[in-house]
């Protein structure tokens, strides 16, 4: 299972674990384009409704980006996955999702200081 996936599925089920996270999570450290799509369409709902949305806001609103209609229907099925991903450690949660912000960050300086 893809890190990612298991940070935007703890944003969209557990509070505690969104409310530490999500400002320490950046659009570019999703170098996935569907996994970013997705974690931008979940943070705007979030800062627009002051909630998190369920299955069927997210495979509607995932419908309204522009993109081809395979990436939509591949989005569709990972927001489907992300409902299913269990993770009952919070503790854990926030130390992979450290160290995952930590190496993104450094990944993108090197491309950045390369280019």
């Amino acid at each position: 299972m893809r890190v990612e996936r298991i940070i935007i599925s703890g944003i969209l089920k557990n509070d505690s674990y969104r409310k530490k996270s999500l400002p320490h999570l950046h659009p570019e450290y999703f170098h996935d384009k569907k996994e970013l799509n997705i974690f931008q369409t979940v943070k705007n709902h979030i800062s627009k409704y002051k909630n998190v949305p369920v299955k069927d806001e997210l495979l509607t609103d995932i419908q309204t980006i522009p993109m081809s209609d395979k990436d939509v229907e591949d989005c569709q099925v990972i927001v489907s996955e992300l409902f299913d991903i269990e993770t009952s450690d919070e503790e854990w949660l926030l130390e992979k999702t450290e160290k995952w912000c930590q190496e993104k960050s450094v990944y993108n300086a090197v491309m950045e200081s390369i280019s």
